[in-house]
């Protein structure tokens, strides 16, 4: 049995998954970000492995980072570490695919999927406050492919936790 538990976390754009990362995994500790063979970042003790670069302050991290065709290496980089780390955190748009969710079933580790979602006028009104032009289109699909992969992941078993960020004042203080 592999050694690391896989934490995947998706959702539409803006709805909290690099907040929920940050808060959950990265204060008050120590990170290196490795670039081969692609960015990834290591906490402390190299006990957590972070897919994608949190080093910086940019409002889009995880795996938001990677290039689009990164899913490959992804999943080759994943399976040789499945052993290294007792944790890997995998975040973002390039792991939200039924590719990537069937590659973990397959390894047969322990995953808890957490599926971000807030209404579409607070994707747009975070991502303006963010600096960003967003599209209405853009948010409707990245909440479209993470929905559709709701069935998937049932079908699974992975343990499924929906977290919705709608409410501006309670919403992203009860991430935990």
């Amino acid at each position: 049995m592999p050694k690391a538990k896989l934490i995947i976390v998706i959702g539409q754009s803006a709805s909290g998954k690099t907040t929920f990362v940050k808060r959950r995994f990265l204060k008050d500790n120590d990170m290196t970000l490795n670039l081969k063979p692609f960015k990834h970042t290591t906490i402390e003790d190299d006990s957590i492995c972070l897919l994608g670069d949190y080093t910086d302050s940019r409002r889009c991290l995880g795996t938001d980072t990677l290039s689009m065709s990164i899913i490959n290496d992804l999943i080759e980089f994943v399976k040789g570490s499945i052993n290294k780390y007792d944790l890997i955190i995998c975040e973002g748009d390039r792991i939200t695919n039924a590719k990537f969710l069937q590659f973990v079933h397959d390894l047969k580790v322990e995953a808890k999927v957490y599926l971000f979602q807030c209404s579409l006028q607070e994707s747009i009104d975070r991502r303006t406050q963010m600096g960003s032009k967003p599209s209405l289109t853009f948010v409707k699909t990245t909440q479209t492919k993470a929905q559709n992969l709701k069935p998937l992941i049932r079908q699974l078993g992975f343990e499924l936790i929906v977290r919705d960020t709608s409410n501006k004042d309670t919403g992203m203080r009860g991430l935990l």
